[in-house]
């Protein structure tokens, strides 16, 4: 059966962490390392701490289903990943997909709602708290919406980085 590259990209709770999983059908048996670049809009490689070169080495061990976690998230990124599967040097297959993550906005949205709306559930009624909470909301539900509409990582970051000024900057907004 032919090779057909593919992978898919999940996050758990861990906000600063996502994983890879192989889930490519077939074989080659000339395929012996996969790499990882993960390129933001700005033309920039996100890569771990420690990295030199601008893709990750996501080796073979089990071939389809392997999974690799890669700690890289230290805020909310746009992201374009690509995988390729290589005989040594020369790329055999490649798969790209632009990804989203928006946790740390998540986070905070979820934060003002567990204390601040929790704590005092009349603060909703108060319009500058509500309309910066809509704002940083907007911010998330934009980015995500440039991914997932128009594979944009470009209007994704800009959305992504407005939402990210008010979570810095929360002292000012609630």
């Amino acid at each position: 059966m032919a090779f057909v590259p593919s992978f898919t990209v999940t996050q758990g709770s861990d906000i600063t962490t996502f994983s890879i999983e192989d889930s490519s059908s077939g074989t080659d048996a000339a395929i012996t390392v996969r790499w990882i670049y993960l390129q933001l809009s700005d033309g920039s490689y996100l890569v771990p701490s420690g990295t030199t070169t601008d893709y990750i080495v996501f080796p073979i061990v089990s071939g389809i289903g392997d999974t690799i976690d890669l700690e890289v998230l230290n805020t909310d990124y746009a992201i374009s990943i690509t995988v390729q599967w290589r005989s040594n040097a020369a790329s055999l297959y490649s798969s790209s997909e632009d990804y989203g993550f928006s946790n740390y906005e998540k986070q905070e949205l979820y934060n003002l709602t567990s204390t601040a709306q929790a704590s005092n559930p009349t603060i909703i009624k108060d319009e500058t708290y509500l309309m910066s909470k809509l704002k940083l909301f907007e911010s998330v539900v934009s980015g995500d919406n440039a991914i997932e509409q128009g594979a944009d990582i470009s209007s994704a970051q800009q959305c992504y980085d407005r939402g990210l000024a008010i979570v810095a900057n929360s002292n000012f907004y609630f």
